[in-house]
């Protein structure tokens, strides 16, 4: 798995982050790297007290964390359009896939030689 962190366009600190993870799983660990980025981008781009800064990023999760529907969070924090290209593909009635080591060289790497 790939995580690139670039520098945005909304603020000084204000940061995107590129995930490229080649089918892998991605971990707790993963998100919660992932979320911290995304956290202290919100605190630079919607800075404390005159905006609610990563409160409303917060305050997303613990929706979602209640039962209230993604699509419904998404729409209230008008982040509706932003997942259009968005594919989930559940896959729960078939077996586990099995592990790829990270270690293993990925296609993109043996074109690129």
């Amino acid at each position: 798995m790939q995580i690139v962190i670039e520098k945005g366009r909304k603020a000084e600190g204000d940061r995107v982050i590129r995930l490229t993870a080649y089918n892998e799983k991605v971990s707790l660990a993963e998100i919660l790297q992932i979320l911290n980025v995304i956290f202290k981008a919100e605190e630079e781009c919607y800075p404390k007290p005159q905006f609610q800064g990563s409160c409303m990023l917060m305050k997303a999760i613990l929706e979602i964390y209640s039962g209230i529907p993604l699509e419904k969070v998404l729409v209230n924090y008008g982040l509706d359009r932003k997942a259009s290209k968005t594919v989930v593909i559940e896959k729960l009635d078939s077996e586990p896939q099995s592990e790829v080591k990270a270690s293993s060289i990925k296609l993109h790497e043996v074109l690129e030689k």
